[in-house]
């Protein structure tokens, strides 16, 4: 499998899954300044929406989005676990990837990782992603260690960009001492270590 991707993006969750199925994706990285590859190819010639992630299957099939690739990757290697089988548990875990797309994902405007006065409408950003953060936070498994209970999943993947996109962002995770342990425990998972090193993230 081919997988572009930006270092740090979303796409850090598929790549993610990916370690975690077992698969070591060949990377192209993209620069979001330039919208170009590493080879200065424009990412909309190899993907039509002209972002990552864009992974390309041994069929040469694109997959895009984080949320159907998570879905897709599931149905293709069911044995890994990136979702539950059936039943409420895997409508839970669709709709939590669904909510850290619509919700968390898109409230992380460029601003909050830029050096720019704090305006009201900055302040009013960190404020929302702190808020679905907070929701997040409240919903933590009680029977752990993973956000959805004992295994990893999608979720914890996608959540896991979500947090480390805390600290460039300026949003102050510490005030949520239970995210702070559960980002702490997703490190210590060998797909998450795997592929954040792959980016140069760790």
């Amino acid at each position: 499998m081919k997988l572009y991707l930006a270092p740090g993006s979303c796409s850090l969750a598929v790549h993610i899954a990916l370690r975690h199925i077992g698969l070591s994706p060949d990377i192209v990285r993209m620069d979001l300044a330039t919208g170009k590859t590493e080879d200065g190819t424009p990412m909309d010639t190899i993907s039509p929406k002209g972002y990552v992630p864009a992974l390309f299957d041994d069929e040469g099939e694109l997959l895009t989005e984080v949320v159907a690739t998570m879905i897709e990757l599931d149905a293709r290697y069911p044995e890994a676990g990136l979702l539950p089988k059936s039943g409420k548990d895997r409508r839970i875990a669709i709709e939590w990837l669904a909510y850290i797309s619509a919700e968390l994902q898109r409230n992380f405007v460029l601003p909050l990782f830029l050096d720019v006065p704090q305006t009201d409408d900055v302040k009013a950003a960190r404020a929302k992603v702190e808020k679905r953060l907070a929701f997040a936070a409240g919903n933590l498994s009680p029977k752990g260690p993973f956000f959805l209970g004992e295994q990893p999943t999608a979720v914890d993947f996608y959540l896991m960009v979500m947090m480390f996109w805390t600290g460039p962002s300026k949003v102050d995770l510490s005030q949520w001492p239970d995210m702070v342990a559960y980002r702490d425990r997703l490190l210590q998972v060998p797909a998450v270590g795997a592929a954040m090193k792959a980016e140069g993230l760790m």
